[in-house]
């Protein structure tokens, strides 16, 4: 049997040919099965987030404004609770109430002295809140708002040497700022810690209808920020 060149060549072609059918085949199917020719989808986060705050509650004392006076409290706690929304990576709008409890160490003042009760805030504020990051996983935040805020008084003291008890429920506008430091814990919460001063105008605290100047608040406490 003779081979000529040209079957020689013929055959060789055809063989590369095949092979190479083989190799794209073989290719095509790993390219199909391969779990990187997957497209790749990724959640948008959520601009919505809850934000809770919890920790003591320390209380400035406060003047009457038109008697000569003076409100002391003791230590106590304050629970915040809120709700945001993102406006961009740093700023955010937040609404928030919460509760403090304080306790009323006594009223000092001509002919009055000692005494004890409890007072409630409960406040209800529009936040803007600032965070920046300052390392990989840390945040530092800044807050402002206003709003109004409820406060109940009960106690009782001594005046000349006769007993007294005093009541009152009444609202008073409220400002604040607070400062606190966050860490992500995971893709969708962070826990820190944060101080925050409020104030408010004058209240009616029911001691013969006087008024004192308003109630001043330092809370610090730890943080917790979940995202819808």
């Amino acid at each position: 049997m003779n081979i000529t060149p040209l079957t020689l060549a013929v055959a060789t072609f055809a063989l590369a040919a095949h092979a190479s059918a083989d190799a794209l085949s073989l290719a095509q199917e790993e390219a199909r099965t391969s779990g990187e020719a997957a497209p790749v989808t990724t959640e948008e986060a959520s601009p919505w987030y809850f934000h809770a705050a919890a920790g003591g509650n320390m209380m400035f004392e406060s003047d009457f404004k038109n008697v000569p006076y003076t409100m002391k409290f003791g230590a106590g706690v304050a629970v915040d609770l809120g709700v945001g929304y993102s406006l961009n990576k740093i700023f955010a709008v937040q609404v928030q109430t919460g509760v403090a409890w304080n306790k009323i160490d006594s009223i000092e003042g001509p002919f009055v002295s000692g005494g004890e009760g409890d007072v409630y805030q409960v406040p209800l504020t529009l936040n803007l809140v600032m965070g920046f990051p300052v390392s990989e996983n840390w945040n530092l935040g800044f807050s402002a708002g206003g709003g109004i805020q409820w406060a109940s008084f009960d106690g009782s003291g001594v005046s000349g040497g006769v007993p007294y008890n005093y009541t009152s429920r009444s609202f008073a506008f409220r400002y604040q700022f607070g400062v606190a430091a966050t860490r992500e814990i995971a893709h969708n919460m962070t826990l820190g810690f944060g101080i925050r001063y409020s104030g408010t105008t004058s209240l009616d605290v029911g001691f013969n209808g006087e008024k004192i100047k308003g109630l001043m608040n330092l809370a610090l406490g730890a943080t917790f920020k979940l995202t819808f």
